[in-house]
């Protein structure tokens, strides 16, 4: 029987035994990329791995999470992980990372996802990200079977110096250390030529802030993160750069880091990027005796340049993201996470809508938010793209019909599970959204609506608007032989059948009671959620003045054509 324990509640000496056990277990896995490599001792990696696991575990920064055959009272799984602070910084999120998944062959999917959920759980990170070697797939689907979202698979490949004769191409291409006046321009380099790793990958992170992210890596390779940057120039001009680092894998045994190589598009098969690697291996050649680097696997140019240059394949890894889940929210298969999609239609509402971004992001982190500009002249749609939200521009005002309508089409397209429409004046409280979509989950309806008046039955309201709202909800509940309290609402959650059917017909001026009577026709399932709502923080109400006379009569006119097409088209 194996028991999941906090390995920091062990004594030192018993917990030391058992890191050591397992380690011993798994030597081969441990090793990793330094398999074969003739420069550094075997013994000596794992000596300073070893070193390097116990002391994570005894030193209170990292969360541990072990697993005890109580039977055989030996360790059969370990996982660390730790607060990520570079990438929390870069992204303004709390990130953590699992820097250790260990587990024996025979550990099971089940046990190894819970293990991983408890060291998520007790991180309480926004994300966590993984690296985990593609021998080890049963953690890589334990960790998918918990709705970590696959991001890149990192390709480790290895150079060492036997028989070395560097080889410069003349072509007019100089290569030399980087100037302290190079910066900007490397540090622009580094914010355009990278997009293919796993911040990119991740459509939950904002691509600005991921551009960003090589930049400042770059910055910080030139200012001491890097031992030297190369610089490939051309008529004195900066056309690509690398650099080189020099880190210890045990004590006295060095080996040589290649992090980044980029070079300007605009000179690409030109030889530069080779003319780079080689300069590279020249200045590693004195100092070490073997040179690692990695790459995407997807990056097949670079690939191919390594592997003509004389590095060897060693490591395949792949990078997962985990974005905790909503509470309610289970992935129901072994293919990766479900998604969902906030839609947010905003007509000048900028002074409220970075206040619903947030909410909604402090509710459902693992939610992507787009936002439909409905033509606002208010700059709404500037404020949403700098939060970091997908923004659609809409060239002309459609109305609130056509602008949510817009999104569903966007979801279909990318193929979410689940859609939730939130107004961006404030109005609905993003802390419903789990309660919102639990139906949907459940599979008990296909659309869920929050309803203001099963919160409070006495919801403030004019007159005219509450009697307008009372009838369309008494005509709603009879056409679709249920009971609709709030056939107005805007906050609502859709599956993938309902959001796809409104994606091709949807009404566009006012499409709440219509919509639910069509969609209800369809055959889909509709139920009611009591949510609070509050005071707008922006705008105006959609039905004022002459339009709340309008509104009844041309919504019970809509209905009246739509059941009468229903007819004609059974007859």
């Amino acid at each position: 029987m194996q028991a999941q324990v906090n390995l920091s509640a062990l004594n030192s000496e018993s917990r030391k035994k058992q890191i050591t056990d397992l380690l011993i277990q798994n030597e081969d896995y441990l090793l990793n990329k330094f398999s074969g490599d003739k420069s550094i001792p075997t013994d000596k990696i794992l000596a300073c791995v070893f070193k390097d696991v116990i002391n994570r575990v005894s030193n209170g920064n990292s969360i541990a999470e072990g697993l005890l055959d109580k039977e055989q009272e030996r360790a059969t799984g370990l996982v660390i992980g730790e607060f990520a602070q570079w990438d929390s910084e870069q992204f303004g999120q709390n990130m953590g990372k699992i820097v250790l998944a260990l587990f024996n062959p025979t550990t099971g999917l089940e046990t190894r996802a819970r293990t991983v959920r408890s060291v998520v759980k007790r991180l309480g990170a926004s994300m966590v990200s993984a690296r985990i070697s593609l021998k080890d797939f049963k953690t890589i689907q334990a960790l998918e079977s918990e709705g970590a979202l696959l991001t890149d698979v990192l390709l480790t490949l290895r150079f060492e110096f036997d028989g070395f004769k560097p080889v410069l191409r003349p072509k007019g291409i100089v290569v030399g250390s980087a100037k302290e006046d190079d910066e900007s321009e490397l540090r622009r380099l580094g914010t355009t030529v990278f997009t293919v790793d796993r911040f990119h990958g991740d459509p939950r992170l904002s691509k600005s802030k991921s551009d960003q992210a090589y930049g400042k890596w770059v910055s910080n390779s030139l200012h001491g993160l890097a031992d030297i940057v190369l610089v490939a120039r051309r008529d004195s001009q900066v056309i690509g750069f690398i650099t080189c680092k020099i880190e210890n894998a045990a004590d006295h045994c060095k080996f040589g880091v290649i992090d980044l190589v980029g070079v300007n598009p605009s000179y690409s098969g030109l030889g530069v990027g080779h003319d780079l690697l080689v300069s590279a291996l020249k200045w590693f050649q004195s100092r070490v005796g073997s040179v690692y680097v990695g790459t995407q696997a997807s990056n097949s140019r670079a690939v191919r340049l390594y592997e003509k240059s004389g590095f060897k394949h060693v490591n395949s890894e792949a990078t997962l993201h985990l974005w905790p889940t909503l509470p309610s929210y289970k992935t129901r298969t072994m293919n990766g996470p479900s998604r969902i999609l906030v839609i947010i239609p905003v007509l000048n509402e900028r002074n409220s809508i970075a206040r619903v971004i947030s909410e909604v992001r402090a509710t459902a982190p693992n939610c992507d938010i787009l936002v439909v500009d409905d033509a606002s002249n208010d700059g709404s749609q500037k404020v949403a793209r700098q939060l970091g939200a997908m923004v659609v521009d809409l060239p002309f005002n459609l109305g609130i019909g056509g602008a949510v309508q817009t999104g569903f089409k966007v979801a279909k397209q990318i193929g979410y599970e689940i859609v939730i429409q939130v107004d961006g004046d404030g109005q609905h409280d993003p802390s419903y959204i789990t309660n919102l979509i639990e139906p949907l989950v459940a599979g008990t309806s296909d659309i869920s609506i929050g309803s203001r008046h099963l919160y409070d039955r006495y919801f403030e309201s004019s007159f005219t608007r509450r009697a307008g709202m009372r009838f369309f909800s008494w005509l709603t509940s009879r056409l679709t032989s249920s009971t609709v309290t709030d056939c107005s609402s805007g906050f609502r959650a859709l599956n993938k059948k309902a959001y796809t059917l409104f994606s091709d017909s949807y009404p566009v001026d006012f499409p709440d009671a219509e919509a639910l009577i069509a969609a209800h026709r369809a055959g889909l399932r509709i139920c009611e959620i009591p949510t609070r709502f509050r005071d707008r923080d922006q705008g105006k109400s959609s039905l004022r003045t002459w339009r709340l006379f309008y509104y009844p009569v041309k919504e019970t006119f809509s209905i009246l054509v739509m059941l009468t097409r229903r007819q004609s088209n059974a007859s």
